[in-house]
């Protein structure tokens, strides 16, 4: 089993939305959405190399961001 927790998984968080505006986001994706989306990769990546069944469980403060976009926490793997 992998455990990890997170605050915003998707950026979705007001504070983190109006760092991309004011910062300057191309695209208006979060940084920590980038960054989550990127570990969520490594982890995929890591399993399929040594064929690992292991289990990815996501909690913490931002967990309950998955019930709005349970189709962007699929896609992740």
């Amino acid at each position: 089993m992998i455990a990890i927790s997170t605050m915003d998984p998707l950026g979705l968080g007001p504070l983190t939305m109006s760092y991309a505006v004011l910062f300057g986001s191309q695209d208006y994706t979060a940084w920590v959405k980038r960054e989550f989306e990127e570990l969520m990769a490594r982890i995929r990546r890591a399993k399929s190399r040594v064929g690992s069944r292991a289990k990815v469980l996501v909690g913490g403060p931002g967990s309950g961001n998955s019930p709005s976009c349970l189709r962007s926490w699929r896609g992740l793997g």
